[in-house]
């Protein structure tokens, strides 16, 4: 099992989507805990937000975080994360 701690950086956004793809087709998440909301905290004209997750099974995995301002301009960013046993 491994913990993963992830940073993204954004533009003044209201929303972030954390998608995690991997080891195969059917291990796909998506990464939101319901309960509580992920640490944000502003530096200077951007947004840092950190989300804490598991992954129990080894292999190689895809993170995917994507988010849109209110203009409509979209950022997507990929992590490739991999599990050793």
């Amino acid at each position: 099992m491994q913990e993963n701690l992830f940073y993204s950086i954004i533009y003044k956004n209201a929303k972030v989507f954390w998608e995690l793809y991997g080891p195969k087709e059917e291990d796909y998440r998506f990464i939101h805990d319901w309960n509580r909301e992920p640490s944000i905290r502003e530096e200077g004209s951007k947004t840092m937000i950190n989300i804490k997750f598991t992954i129990s099974k080894p292999g190689k995995y895809r993170l995917r975080a994507a988010t849109v301002d209110l203009a409509g301009r979209t950022a997507v960013v990929w992590k490739n994360i991999i599990v050793k046993d």
